[in-house]
């Protein structure tokens, strides 16, 4: 089946071929949504939207009942919708969840469930979550140094800062792959 398609237009219908109602994130390459960063709905209602660091446009859909659908426009200028969602140097939070990584390992230090202030990793444990940890063994699988090798040269960075999608960049030296 052909795409349909207006030459020009910036106008994009999300259609719903399921039986059931659904709602979720759209994403729109750089090339389709040129038209701008910000996008409203087919009563001219602005909906949450941010452009990607890859170039793609994403924006949430609202509930499109089943074997259905619903158009949207995108429009010039940025999206004014705030969101609960944050991205710090070492962190990301919504809220629900807040997590923090390590700036000297990029495991994940701490993720605490936000309402009730309460600590959801054991912080005391030998290894963090999420951790990178190298046991140089031998061919016969049958023995091991015994040494636990970690991650080195750590870079945390920002990836994605939006209404949306919120990602940190988390980058190093690994023993054991090609990447040493």
């Amino acid at each position: 089946m052909a795409s349909v398609t207006t030459e020009g237009s910036n106008t994009i219908a999300v259609i719903n071929t399921l039986s059931w109602p659904r709602n979720g994130l759209v994403v729109l390459p750089a090339g389709q949504s040129n038209a701008g960063d910000r996008v409203v709905d087919e009563t001219n209602k602005e909906v949450p939207a941010q452009r990607l660091t890859s170039g793609e446009l994403v924006f949430q859909s609202a509930s499109i009942p089943a074997l259905a659908l619903k158009t949207y426009k995108i429009t010039a200028g940025t999206c004014s919708i705030t969101s609960m969602l944050k991205a710090g140097a070492f962190s990301l939070q919504n809220d629900k969840l807040s997590l923090t990584i390590d700036e000297k390992t990029g495991s994940i230090k701490s993720l605490t469930e936000v309402k009730a202030n309460r600590e959801l990793i054991d912080t005391t444990a030998a290894f963090q979550l999420n951790s990178f940890n190298y046991v140089p063994g031998v061919w016969d699988g049958r023995q091991s140094s015994g040494n636990s090798i970690p991650a080195t040269d750590i870079a945390v960075k920002v990836k994605e800062q939006g209404p949306l999608i919120v990602s940190l960049l988390i980058t190093s030296k690994a023993p054991g792959s090609r990447g040493r």
